[in-house]
């Protein structure tokens, strides 16, 4: 029997400039876990330390590998306009 398909995703964090190796690392590790736990196939993580959001870069990936999903922190680190 063949395991279950898994939904294909990007993983994206935007970086704190004041963030240390290890919170980086510990983020990473939040997202591969959060993606395993929910049946996701983590295709790549996307670090960004810039205070524009990368767009092209991130639809870019996610046509690379196929894939439908974009994992994020939170909406506010995606959207632009106050919640």
């Amino acid at each position: 029997m063949s395991a279950p398909f898994k939904q294909l995703a990007i993983a994206y964090i935007p970086l704190d400039p004041q963030a240390s190796v290890a919170q980086v690392a510990a983020q990473e590790q939040q997202f591969r876990d959060y993606a395993e736990e929910r049946g996701y196939e983590l295709c790549q993580i996307e670090l960004h330390s810039g205070n524009v959001l990368p767009l092209g870069r991130l639809v870019s990936l996610l046509h690379g590998y196929g894939a439908e999903n974009l994992l994020v922190p939170s909406m506010k680190s995606i959207a632009s306009h106050p919640s």
